[in-house]
């Protein structure tokens, strides 16, 4: 039976980014690894992805949920030739390794292999936060755990990211 989710943020806002993914919800597992996919998201894919999204590895202990056409883009990044370099290799590798297509079903759940499962340390519930073009599934402890870390280093992230903006804007006003 499925539960409606705990929204953890929006309170029923609309998306301020028509077409790009945006806001969290808590979902329960199922014992056969399947999760929602939220409506709102499913109600942003392109035709060609309405009925399927690519799951992959993530970084950081969290999965990655391609649409289907986004994915056919962004795995080009992750295809060197096969005499690329050993890390090139590697990274294709871990990347790709396990990324599995997955349709909807009748209620909008989709399955996670439990090869990804267990590298997402995924139990009970999953977190599944949107970031632009591609959603990301977490195990909320850890997501709070790697919030904890990442909110130390927030304000130095953001200076990094302002000082090559504008030092790349400087560099092609110099030309």
């Amino acid at each position: 039976m499925s539960k409606e989710p705990e929204k953890k943020t929006g309170k029923g806002k609309s998306n301020p980014f028509p077409n790009s993914f945006t806001d969290e919800f808590l979902y329960t597992i199922d014992n056969r690894g399947r999760i929602n996919f939220p409506a709102p998201f499913r109600r942003i894919l392109s035709d060609a992805s309405k009925d399927r999204v690519v799951i992959a590895r993530g970084l950081d202990n969290c999965l990655l949920i391609y649409p289907r056409d986004v994915w056919e883009v962004r795995r080009k990044d992750f295809n060197p030739s096969p005499y690329a370099s050993r890390n090139q290799r590697r990274l294709q590798r871990e990347l790709l390794h396990g990324a599995r297509e997955s349709s909807f079903d009748s209620q909008g759940r989709i399955s996670i292999p439990s090869r990804l499962m267990k590298l997402a340390k995924l139990e009970k519930e999953a977190l599944i936060i949107g970031v632009g073009d591609w959603v990301e599934v977490w195990n909320p402890s850890v997501y709070e755990q790697y919030l904890a870390q990442t909110d130390q280093q927030v304000e130095s992230i953001l200076e990094d990211y302002a000082n090559r903006s504008s030092s790349s804007t400087s560099d092609s006003t110099d030309k």
